[in-house]
């Protein structure tokens, strides 16, 4: 067995979250937002199934075209769950397929099938990112869907900077509900999301639904690529396309961030706030997804600890040793910044998300990212003279 000598010792401390839990306090839902029903997700749905009150489970999604692509779920696993399920049709905010006068019965046809094929869904959610100023004539799309659905109820997702427009209050009064999304990319400094921001958000939106809303909250990372401008050119999450763009970035969703909005949340006096739905449902080999131990605790108010370790093993020569993260929890954690290095040492270098400073002192972190509870990850190399200690370097 090969033995690994610590390098840098953190035990990174995540924070701890009341007993309790906000899971008491609010329903939870999670979206099932995978467009191919692997094993991988089946496994996700039945494991996760007791920790939530509902599914929203994307049922098609539009280009930007306007070309409808349609999904297919495993309706069984889904009922053997015995939650209801609420089906999502993405419609894509940058093209115009809502002027498409025939999208509506097309996503009724949906519906339908959905109701042949034994899924029974509870609900439908449009998911349409529109521009503000488009908002007017979304409110006219979901004006001619309301009818054709029945009794079935009419959910949308929100985005934060629709409030206070105009068109807004029109498109809430003709749906049943909102879910409003606090989880977004708006500059590449302000990362994924901000627990400050989205309560701000949570209270402002609180002040002009006619009616109780849900919040969707993230449980992933994302890749984010802006062009020569300094344009978003393309978000990369459940996908790994790997966009062109002039510089991109890793952004996460810390755990210990997003607890701490359940947290103040459940201290809020009474908004509206009805609940909350995940974006996404953890599923094995999802690279930016959390981990299924760590998506329980954050829901059930439970205490937040990763112990991150830097750790080496023998690399491929007698004075070089390999730089491994190992994390000694049961939590995702972000791993360190910065990892200084020996004195003397005359070489190093970083991959997986780290590289050499510049001045070659240390290793420095240029991604965000997450390491599970129990992983580890090569994060590059060191090569010193025979005898030097590398052991118990301090950060």
């Amino acid at each position: 067995m090969t033995m690994r000598r610590i390098l840098l010792p953190l035990v990174m401390s995540l924070g701890l979250v009341g007993s309790g839990g906000p899971h008491g306090a609010f329903p939870q839902e999670a979206y099932v937002w995978q467009r191919h029903w692997t094993p991988s997700v089946v496994q996700a749905v039945e494991k996760a199934a007791p920790m939530v009150e509902a599914w929203r489970v994307l049922a098609a999604e539009t280009d930007h075209s306007g070309g409808l692509q349609v999904f297919s779920p495993d309706h069984a696993a889904l009922a053997a769950t015995g939650r209801p399920v609420i089906l999502v049709i993405r419609i894509d905010g940058t093209g115009d397929a809502i002027e498409d006068p025939a999208l509506p019965t097309r996503i009724r046809r949906i519906l339908d099938a959905w109701r042949d094929a034994g899924g029974a869904p509870a609900g439908l959610e449009i998911d349409h990112d529109c521009a503000t100023s488009r908002l007017a004539a979304y409110g006219r799309f979901l004006a001619d869907l309301k009818p054709l659905l029945g009794s079935t109820r009419l959910s949308i997702t929100a985005l934060p900077t629709w409030i206070g427009a105009r068109a807004l209050p029109a498109i809430l009064s003709t749906t049943d509900e909102a879910v409003l999304q606090v989880h977004a990319v708006e500059a590449p400094g302000r990362g994924l999301f901000d627990p400050d921001r989205a309560l701000g958000w949570i209270e402002a939106f609180a002040a002009i639904s006619p009616k109780p809303f849900v919040v969707a909250l993230p449980a992933y990372g994302a890749r984010v690529v802006w062009d020569q401008d300094g344009r978003l050119a393309a978000v990369e999450s459940e996908m790994t396309g790997r966009a062109e763009g002039a510089r991109s970035a890793e952004l996460t969703a810390p755990p210990v961030l997003v607890a701490s909005l359940l947290r103040r949340a459940a201290a809020l006096p009474a908004t509206g706030l009805a609940g909350f739905v995940w974006f996404r449902l953890p599923v094995a080999g999802d690279r930016r997804g959390w981990s299924l131990a760590t998506w329980r605790k954050v829901m059930t108010g439970a205490p937040l600890e990763a112990k991150i370790a830097v750790e080496t093993e023998p690399g491929a020569g007698p004075a070089v040793r390999d730089l491994v993260l190992v994390n000694h929890g049961d939590v995702d954690g972000e791993p360190p910044v910065r990892i200084p290095l020996p004195a003397g040492c005359t070489s190093a270098d970083g991959i997986n998300g780290y590289h050499l400073a510049p001045d070659g002192t240390s290793l420095d972190r240029i991604e965000a990212g997450l390491l599970a509870g129990g992983r580890t990850r090569r994060i590059g190399w060191i090569r010193c003279p025979e005898g030097t200690e590398v052991a118990h370097v301090e950060n």
